[in-house]
């Protein structure tokens, strides 16, 4: 096994691979895009999970990696109470509430609840219920990670939903499923251009798709390919964010301090 493989072979744990600080993911040039003290204060104050953080890795999981769901999140079923017929406010069941919290916490999983689980069985329901989407997955490898060096020796690393021979594919969930347009939107708002962009360079593959699915009722489903346009956008962003790490965080020849945009409205 090469000192690349070992390393990959690391990153498939998600702690080792948030904790990891060597390699530039795309969550860091994200921050990057915003400027160097983004990035600063990202790895200096890692930010705790959302429920919404949550909720998405528990869905990818049980979309992914169902065999490891169990092992990752602990469900927190309020129907479970000691006191039936009292709320979550009483002292009796808010003391279960935190006993059941104190050992998820012991056996590091995150919380979802039941009504979370349900949701999510009903979107994994959805997803799988049309041929295409279900083949797209089944025949993908999952959830594989990657690291790589750019022409500049930055160390790079990326995990990828789903990857095969000709294909690398992200699901995303949205809270408002609004189609191509609203997706659109999404894409610029939270630089998924630059993601499909860095990940399909890394492995030199032209050909990136999106799995879209609403987080409510009817939970639509839809799959986008990008375009060469797409792809050359998200390229410009991570070229000049990676000339913003060598710049602030490598090379050190500016410091963050000293950083200020300037530019024309």
């Amino acid at each position: 096994m090469t000192k690349e493989e070992k390393f990959n072979k690391k990153l498939s744990d998600d702690n080792f691979y948030y904790s990891d600080k060597t390699h530039v993911s795309c969550s860091m040039l994200k921050h990057l895009l915003k400027s160097p003290a983004h990035l600063e204060n990202y790895l200096k104050n890692p930010p705790k999970s959302t429920p919404a953080m949550v909720f998405g890795s528990a869905f990818h999981c049980m979309v992914l990696e169902p065999d490891k769901f169990n092992d990752n999140f602990y469900i927190l079923d309020v129907n479970l109470r000691p006191e039936q017929e009292k709320g979550m406010t009483s002292k009796i069941n808010k003391a279960w509430k935190a006993e059941e919290l104190t050992y998820a916490s012991a056996a590091n999983k995150e919380i979802i609840t039941m009504d979370e689980l349900e949701k999510i069985e009903l979107m994994c329901a959805s997803l799988f219920k049309h041929p295409k989407v279900a083949k797209l997955i089944s025949e993908s490898q999952k959830e594989e990670p990657i690291s790589w060096s750019t022409v500049d020796g930055i160390k790079c690393k990326g995990k990828l939903d789903l990857k095969s021979f000709d294909f690398i594919a992200d699901i995303k969930t949205t809270a408002e499923f609004g189609g191509i347009d609203k997706f659109k939107y999404d894409c610029k708002k939270y630089n998924y251009d630059m993601q499909a962009a860095f990940y399909s360079d890394a492995l030199f593959m032209d050909q990136f798709k999106f799995i879209v699915i609403g987080k409510n009722y009817p939970y639509d489903v839809a799959i986008y390919d990008v375009s060469p346009e797409f792809l050359e956008a998200g390229r410009a962003k991570y070229t000049y964010a990676l000339e913003m790490y060598d710049k602030y965080f490598v090379s050190c020849t500016d410091q963050v301090s000293d950083y200020m945009e300037t530019g024309v409205l």
